[in-house]
């Protein structure tokens, strides 16, 4: 891993990140709305949306959801426990 993807990844507090996949998974998407839109939307409304477009924090996302027990089901955007 170079320097700079150490250095984005580091930007990212776990408590952010735990902050983000609490959101994410006690989402209710009673809209149907995709995985995508939901990840923007979470963000949105946690202030972040600057991050939208930050794929290294979506993977530590999407890592820490299925560490979680969660597979990501994205449309539209519901979660199965496997776990």
């Amino acid at each position: 891993m170079n320097k700079r993807m150490q250095e984005e990844l580091s930007r990212f507090t776990i408590d952010i990140v735990n902050n983000i996949t609490k959101e994410i998974i006690e989402y209710k998407n009673n809209d149907n709305l995709s995985w995508l839109q939901v990840y923007d939307h979470i963000l949105n409304k946690l202030g972040l949306n600057k991050e939208i477009n930050n794929n290294m924090l979506k993977i530590r996302i999407i890592r820490e959801i299925s560490k979680q027990g969660y597979d990501i089901i994205t449309d539209p955007f519901t979660l199965e426990k496997y776990r």
